[in-house]
């Protein structure tokens, strides 16, 4: 008899597939807005309007669900409008929102940035048996395609000529008080964003 009970409880605790497929629903609708948006030279003014009049209410309507769903006390009805406007950003602001998601993609982008900037600091301040330290901190980036790949690459080939004998710590030093001051204008240009 208990199973039997379990089983009708577990049917009837439809709150997590209820998230799951509103969360997918508000998912796909940013998506959707984001390739209208990138493809709307290829779509005719009359029809673009079209899908926007109708694709704007559909995302507010379901974005509130959504937050409804996720017990979001946060909730304030400009979500939906976020998403539209923002796209994908602006999605992954709403998921942090409503407690679906920790940090945005900007917030860890942000982050270990800063972390980044802050070893580099304070690791050329010592001397060259801080290489390893360095070729760690700059591991994260090594195969990341973004604004400041080329500055990682000049830091580590840096860096290893230095573990290899190939040239000075001192160098390293230099070459890395040029490039900190790029990762910091950098970072400046993200938090803008």
């Amino acid at each position: 008899m208990d199973k039997k009970l379990e089983d009708l409880e577990s049917y009837l605790n439809v709150d997590n597939w209820l998230k799951e497929k509103s969360g997918n629903v508000v998912k796909y609708l940013s998506y959707l807005t984001e390739v209208v948006k990138k493809n709307q030279d290829k779509i005719s003014e009359e029809i673009c309007e079209d899908i926007y009049f109708y694709l704007y209410p559909t995302i507010i309507d379901a974005t509130k669900i959504y937050g409804l769903i996720c017990d979001s006390k946060e909730q304030v009805g400009k979500e939906g409008e976020l998403i539209f406007n923002k796209g994908n950003d602006g999605l992954e602001e709403v998921l942090v929102k409503f407690g679906q998601l920790q940090k945005t993609s900007k917030q860890k982008k942000i982050e270990e940035l800063e972390e980044l900037i802050f070893k580099l600091e304070q690791l050329i301040k010592g001397d060259k048996t801080n290489r390893t330290l360095i070729h760690e901190a700059l591991y994260i980036y090594q195969n990341r395609v973004n604004e400041i790949k080329n500055e990682i690459e000049i830091l580590q080939n840096s860096i290893e000529k230095v573990t290899i004998g190939q040239s000075k710590w001192e160098v390293f030093v230099i070459t890395a008080e040029h490039i900190i001051p790029r990762l910091k204008e950098e970072l400046a240009n993200i938090k803008r964003k």
